[in-house]
């Protein structure tokens, strides 16, 4: 399981593709439940994934949704990147807040 995520992750930052999906929550929880979370030796870019998941609580991981594959619909990588940020950030804000 962990060398298949290693392998998405070497492209992307998320399972998901340019930002959080529900995928990620529930490949984290499998990881996390079956004590087999990544050594950085082994599998750099599913450690550093799994630390940026463990991050955020299990309400916000809930809110994450399926992936969509925006680009296809006509919207350009650029207006993808920002909708994302801002949809990640005010997830982190109703936590904060």
């Amino acid at each position: 399981m962990v060398d298949a995520i290693e392998t998405r992750l070497a492209t992307a930052m998320w399972l998901g593709g340019q930002g959080p999906s529900n995928e990620d929550a529930s490949e984290f929880t499998k990881l996390a439940a079956s004590n087999s979370l990544p050594k950085v030796e082994s599998h750099p870019n599913a450690y550093a994934w799994a630390n940026l998941v463990s991050l955020f609580t299990e309400d916000v991981r809930a809110s994450w949704t399926e992936a969509v594959a925006e680009a296809a619909k006509g919207k350009g990588v650029s207006q993808l990147a920002f909708q994302d940020v801002m949809k990640l950030t005010a997830n982190i804000f109703s936590v904060v807040g």
